[in-house]
């Protein structure tokens, strides 16, 4: 298996540059937690497909800042954060 390159900038802005939080290398099997600066989850995913565009599952645009995640692919958990930027 290829690692994970997980993206620490992430800018959903409609620019058509880093509008998806993509993963490269993330199997069809793995799966995406995105938590805020507070520990409250706003976005799940699994299988996670390479399509968030920021917003929360209930569709509420996220405000930039510091954003943490669990991604976990076949064999690994992977934690981090990256900066939401518009």
């Amino acid at each position: 298996n290829l690692p994970l390159i997980i993206p620490n900038i992430f800018t959903p802005n409609h620019d058509e540059k880093k509008d998806l939080f993509i993963i490269q290398n993330l199997t069809e099997k793995g799966s995406l937690k995105i938590f805020d600066r507070w520990g409250n989850l706003v976005y799940k995913a699994s299988p996670y497909l390479n399509n968030w565009s920021g917003k929360t599952n209930k569709g509420a645009l996220l405000s930039e800042g510091t954003y943490y995640y669990i991604i976990e692919a076949i064999n690994e958990t992977i934690t981090g954060h990256f900066s939401l930027i518009k």
